[in-house]
């Protein structure tokens, strides 16, 4: 429906407030699972948050027939435990959310034509609350990468032919095997929803097991 009667939006003030969230009590969640080399495969925190930063916005927006509607939404105090998580499985990324439904205090004003609008206030606060329990609070969460796994879409067209040899001698017309045993945490789009096709491209270079700049391709010499 607001696409029928809202025309246009513009932010007339945003506050960030004047304190960072506080993250205090930080748990490490055991049994944690470990790979052959002892790696951990997943690490998991609960932490306790509390925020009275105060962090606000306001918006004008126009509607339809020329009228027009104000709203301001601050953040004045936020509690809950989160659940943070760093893990390889499938494939490395991390999350936090909310493991039960944080305790959320909003201060909301709205105005239609300069009167104030009580009953799209109550609306505007249940509609906060629903997105925060359906995108933010487990088993719900957020996939992230950066800033501690940076995630990049290599281009083809960032390789280019090269002369190849082994032991110093240069690499002919041949056939070589290769049997690909296992690939694992592998980033695939879609991959939960349906079955994926894998394709696998293997890469010959003078380089030695080194992680390029911009892919995750891994070259080896033989």
């Amino acid at each position: 429906m607001t696409g029928k009667v809202l025309e246009g939006l513009s932010l007339r003030d945003v506050y960030l407030g004047n304190v960072l969230p506080v993250f205090k009590a930080v748990r490490l969640i055991r049994p944690m699972v470990c790979s052959e080399e002892g790696c951990p495969e997943e690490l998991g925190f609960e932490v306790d948050l509390e925020y009275n930063g105060g962090f606000h916005l306001a918006i004008d927006a126009d509607l339809v027939f020329g009228k027009s509607a104000y709203l301001f939404v601050k953040l004045s105090r936020v509690m809950g435990k989160l659940k943070l998580v760093f893990t390889r499985l499938p494939f490395t990324h991390w999350y936090f959310s909310f493991m039960d439904d944080p305790l959320i205090v909003f201060e909301v004003k709205s105005q239609f034509e300069g009167r104030p609008m009580p009953q799209l206030t109550s609306i505007i606060v249940n509609q906060f609350k629903k997105v925060i329990k359906r995108k933010h609070t487990l088993p719900n969460y957020k996939i992230r990468y950066k800033p501690f796994f940076p995630f990049q879409v290599s281009s083809p067209d960032e390789y280019e032919d090269r002369d190849l040899c082994i032991q110093d001698l240069p690499l002919t017309e041949g056939r070589l095997k290769v049997t690909l045993i296992e690939c694992t945490r592998l980033f695939i789009f879609g991959s939960y929803e349906k079955e994926t096709n894998v394709h696998c491209t293997m890469e010959l270079s003078s380089s030695i097991w080194e992680e390029k700049s911009r892919s995750s391709i891994k070259t080896h010499s033989t």
